[in-house]
C-alpha cells in the first residue's frame, strides 16, 4: 500500500472515532440520568390545585395541546411560613380529573411531576 492509501485509512478511522464520541457521551449521560432518577427518592408534599390552563402549540404545522396545573404548597423553613406556587405540564387524563381547590399529595422526583393524588372528601 502506498503512503496516500495509509493516510486515507487513518483519516476514515479518525472521522469514525470523532463521530462516535458524542454519541457515546450522550448515551452515557442518558444512562446516568435514568439510574440517578431511579434511586432518587420521591418527595411527597401536601398541595392544592390553584389554577388550570391549556396551551395550544404549533408543532410542524399541527396543533398540539399542552395541559398545565399550578399547585400551591405551604413551606415552613426556620419558623417562617411561605407559599410556593409551581406549575407542571401534565397529561390530558390528569388534567381532566382535577379542578381548582383539589387538595392532595403531590409526588415529585428531582423536582419533576410524578403524580397528584387528590384527597377524597366524605360528607
Amino acid at each position: 500500500m502506498d503512503f496516500i492509501g495509509n493516510i486515507r485509512e487513518v483519516a476514515i478511522i479518525a472521522v469514525i472515532i470523532f463521530a462516535a464520541i458524542p454519541i457515546i457521551l450522550s448515551l452515557g449521560k442518558l444512562l446516568w440520568n435514568r439510574l440517578y432518577s431511579a434511586v432518587t427518592p420521591v418527595e411527597e408534599v401536601v398541595a392544592t390545585v390553584i389554577s388550570r390552563r391549556i396551551e395550544v402549540k404549533d408543532s410542524d404545522g399541527k396543533p398540539v395541546t399542552a395541559y398545565y396545573l399550578t399547585f400551591s404548597r405551604a413551606q415552613d423553613e426556620i419558623g417562617i411560613a411561605f407559599d410556593i406556587r409551581v406549575e407542571y405540564e401534565i397529561s390530558a387524563e390528569i388534567y381532566a380529573t382535577h379542578i381548582c381547590g383539589d387538595t392532595g399529595m403531590l409526588s415529585l422526583r428531582r423536582g419533576k411531576f410524578i403524580s397528584f393524588d387528590r384527597e377524597l372528601k366524605t360528607r
